[in-house]
Order: structure tokens, then C-alpha cells, then sequence
């Protein structure tokens, strides 16, 4: 059942971002959202899913007023052209490698002659509509199981991971940026979708959650849980603890975290875990040493000790009063 919603959401992502003139948006567009033919799609799969992003895609299509077909046509020119500010990249190599004919381009057409199929017309491989509807025949051959299943799904998962998940998310995000409700809500679908790949829980479990074999590493800096895009990571403080909670049903695999992690901490595993917050780390909060405000973790402290290969005085102190000096500074006293 999921295979087949994704691939009726790829492929009307597909005939969205079709258009690279923007005389040629799909008439549904100016239907009120829930009339749309993603629409359901859309709404069963946030059902299945755990996912906040899905939830809101939901929701906004749902609040979605119909408007004229001109007036999203028109939007969607200045899009492309920019409107004064930098062009929709809408080809996977002019987004990566800054130019139309890149690698990136080649890659793709690589990938698509590896499934047994070519590009006709004259439309580059690397579009972003023909990738999407490339995801989508995926999807419908992996859907319809048998023996070459696994195979398609291998594909599919290898394509997400070396092309679509590297820049389409962002092109999701520039069109969440536009002041028009109806690109934006395909923004939001497009990043969810890409960035939500399998997420069912057997396959995470197969694939594995983000977990701490050596705890000590982790200076709990806070930059994975920066990069996660389904909020799956998240830091806890009060004034005594800083703690690092993974959330295991919003984990979508993309190894953002894993690939951030200066110290090499962090790394995802095959393990058992339930759909409850998972602890991974925690450390007691550091406290100045003139005002007594919770500072940073104990952990963080430590780490960035580490790295200058000694502890100067201004570590323990708060960002307040750092800007004092030293000599002025009494205990509990702030001048």
C-alpha cells in the first residue's frame, strides 16, 4: 500500500514541475486542494506515517482555496526566471555542478540505462519531473512484489540516496519559500516524500537507527539534531542536564546526523527499539564560574578542551561575562 501511494505522489509531482516555460501547469492546480489528485494520496500516507512534514502537506492542501489557472502559471514563471532573484534549478546539474550537461546529468542517464530504459523527446535526463516520474515507475514495479521486488526497491533506494535526496529537498524548500499557497504546498509534498522514503517500521529497523557506540565522543554539539529533517532528533535541557533523545517512528534513514558528526559519535545501527524517545546521551550543564548561569554541557566543555589541547580560563565562564575582565570578576558578582 505505501509503495503504491508514493508512486501516485511521484508521479503527480512530476507533471507539477513538468513545465519548464510556464504556459503548461497541470489543470488541478487551480482546484481547491482537497480536490486535488495527490490530495488523498497524501492524506493516507500521513495516516501510515509518524511525520509532522506529512501533517502539515495535509493540512495545507486541505485550508487550499481554488484560484485561477493564469494566476499559478504566472507564479510559476517568475519562479523559474527568478523574478529578480536566482532561477529555479529544476535540472539535478545545474543545481550540483552549477552548469546544464554536468556530471550529474550523466550519472542519471547512467542510472536510468542500469534499469533498462532511455530518455525520449528532448528534455535532459536529470529534470526534475523526469527523475520524479523515474521514482515513480519504480515504485509501481516494486509495488507489484514478485521476484525482481527487491531488485526494483535496491534501485530505487540507491537513486533516492545518490541523486534525489542531494538536491530535491531543496527545491522543495525554495518553493515553500514563494507567497503563493499552491506552490508552496507542493514544495512542502516534494520534500516530504523524498526526505520520507521508506519509513515503514520494518525497514528502518532493517536499515538501522542513529545510535552512540562510544557515548564519550559525543560533545552533544547539537548539529545532528540541526540537519534532521523530521525533527527524529532532539536535545532536552534543564538547568542542572543536557540530554539527546532520539524519537524512533520520525527517523527517516537519511544520515544526515551520521555524515555531520565531527567526532565521529554517531552512526546508524540495525537494533530493537520501540516507538518511545530513546535516550542516546546526556550530560550534566556546565555553570559560570561568576554569575552561576547554566552554560553550555559538561560534554561540550570538554570537547572544545580537547581540541584546543587546554582548558583557558573563559571556558567556564557564560558569553555575559566572558566580556568582563578577569581581574574586575568576584564570585556571584557581576559588575
Amino acid at each position: 500500500m505505501t509503495s503504491a501511494l508514493f508512486s501516485n505522489l511521484y508521479g503527480y509531482l512530476a507533471e507539477a514541475l513538468a513545465d519548464t516555460a510556464g504556459a503548461g501547469v497541470p489543470e488541478w492546480l487551480a482546484y481547491p486542494g482537497q480536490r486535488w489528485p495527490l490530495f488523498e494520496a497524501a492524506r493516507e500516507l500521513s495516516e501510515e506515517h509518524s511525520s509532522p512534514a506529512l501533517d502539515g502537506v495535509v493540512k495545507s492542501l486541505a485550508g487550499l482555496q481554488e484560484d485561477t489557472l493564469n494566476a499559478h502559471e504566472a507564479i510559476w514563471k517568475k519562479i523559474l526566471s527568478g523574478n529578480g532573484r536566482q532561477p529555479l534549478a529544476v535540472y539535478e546539474s545545474m543545481h550540483r555542478n552549477g552548469r546544464l550537461f554536468g556530471p550529474s546529468m550523466f550519472a542519471v542517464k547512467a542510472e536510468y540505462h542500469q534499469a533498462g530504459l532511455e530518455v525520449a523527446g528532448s528534455e535532459l535526463p536529470d529534470h526534475i519531473a523526469i527523475e520524479l516520474e523515474f521514482l515513480s515507475f519504480l515504485t509501481e514495479l516494486e509495488a507489484a512484489g514478485g521476484q525482481e521486488a527487491k531488485q526494483w526497491r535496491l534501485i530505487k533506494r540507491n537513486f533516492i540516496r545518490n541523486h534525489a535526496a542531494e538536491w530535491m529537498p531543496n527545491v522543495g524548500k525554495l518553493l515553500v519559500s514563494t507567497n503563493d499557497p499552491a506552490w508552496r504546498a507542493i514544495g512542502q509534498l516534494l520534500t516530504a516524500v523524498i526526505t520520507l522514503h521508506e519509513t515503514t517500521p520494518s525497514n528502518r529497523q532493517s536499515v538501522g537507527f542513529p545510535v552512540l557506540n562510544q557515548a564519550s565522543r559525543c560533545s552533544l554539539c547539537g548539529f545532528c539534531v540541526q540537519v534532521c529533517p523530521e525533527q527524529a532528533l532532539n536535545i532536552s535541557e534543564n538547568n542542572e542536564t543536557t540530554r539527546l533523545y532520539l524519537l524512533p517512528n520520525q527517523c527517516v534513514q537519511c544520515r544526515k546526523c551520521e555524515n555531520i558528526c565531527g567526532q565521529n559519535a554517531l552512526s546508524l545501527e540495525k537494533t530493537e527499539l520501540s516507538g518511545e524517545p530513546f535516550l542516546l546521551r546526556q550530560s550534566k550543564r556546565a555553570h559560570c564560574h561568576n554569575c552561576g548561569q547554566a552554560t553550555v554541557s559538561k560534554a561540550e566543555v570538554a570537547a572544545v578542551a580537547t581540541r584546543l589541547g587546554e582548558h583557558p580560563q573563559w571556558l567556564d565562564f557564560c558569553m555575559e561575562c566572558r566580556g568582563l575582565s578577569f581581574l574586575d570578576i568576584e564570585p556571584g558578582v557581576v559588575k
